[in-house]
């Protein structure tokens, strides 16, 4: 008898360390989950930073050159038909890249927080899509951890 109590003991003090066990592991997954969830954002936000300014700035050059060349070939329709045409070729470019830049981490999530920047990616849903879409949420809250707000912005 007294062997089964001594081993029942040794089983309940192997499943107490098992929990704790998996309760460290649980702890380490959310901490890695949380720290990668942040290098995730860190990435993107250089990434959005890169494009509007470097990608965005070269585009705009491009769209002032051509302005140039334009301005030059006024007798020649032709000629400035093309350009017009490179031209409209540059603006759809610069706002792809804007809104890709915005898409990767918008800057009204740092700014002013997840509500106005959850309204205007409904907004600019809604004008590339067609689709009409309604958005119905607090604002006067107070808001929340940016880690949230992040998590939020990228669940919408």
């Amino acid at each position: 008898m007294w062997a089964l109590s001594k081993n029942s003991k040794q089983k309940a003090l192997e499943h107490s360390q098992m929990q704790s066990l998996i309760l460290q592991r649980t702890a380490e997954l959310h901490n890695l989950s949380q720290r990668l969830l942040k290098v995730q954002d860190e990435e993107r936000r250089k990434l959005s930073r890169d494009l509007h300014d470097s990608t965005g700035q070269t585009l705009t050059a491009l769209k002032i050159s051509i302005s140039f060349l334009q301005q030059q070939w006024e007798e020649e329709p032709s000629k400035k038909a093309r350009f017009s045409d490179v031209a409209q070729l540059a603006d759809q470019a610069i706002e792809e890249i804007r809104t890709m830049s915005y898409l990767l981490h918008p800057p009204l999530l740092d700014e002013v927080g997840f509500a106005c920047a959850a309204e205007w990616y409904i907004g600019g849903f809604a004008k590339r899509s067609g689709v009409t879409v309604s958005l119905d949420i607090a604002t006067d809250q107070e808001g929340l951890p940016m880690n949230m707000e992040i998590a939020l912005f990228r669940i919408l």
